[in-house]
């Protein structure tokens, strides 16, 4: 968030240092065209960069839900049962009676 925050005020910064610079230094509205179109760059590569994120996240949680719902959780170590927990229940249930 602090990322896509940050570079969002880009462009209103980039105006404010315009407007501090001597009128010797040129005419602002041409010099204000590049950090315009540096900006729209850096929304391009914003929309990007969170949509590989947002990718990336939905992939993660879902290892993780495999893994608590213990279907992928990885190998299994020595004393760790293969089984699922309704079955380990159920198991557990029938060796008490």
């Amino acid at each position: 968030a602090v990322v896509m925050v940050g570079s969002s005020k880009t462009l209103p910064m980039a105006i404010t240092v315009l407007t501090f610079l001597p009128v010797e230094s040129g005419d602002k509205g041409l010099i204000a065209i590049p950090c315009i179109i540096s900006h729209l760059g850096q929304i391009i590569i914003d929309g990007f960069v969170a949509s590989t994120w947002a990718a990336r996240t939905q992939k993660s949680q879902e290892t993780e839900f495999k893994n608590l719902d213990g279907r992928s959780a990885g190998p299994v170590t020595e004393g760790q049962s293969t089984r699922t927990e309704p079955e380990a229940s159920a198991a557990a249930s029938e060796q008490r009676v």
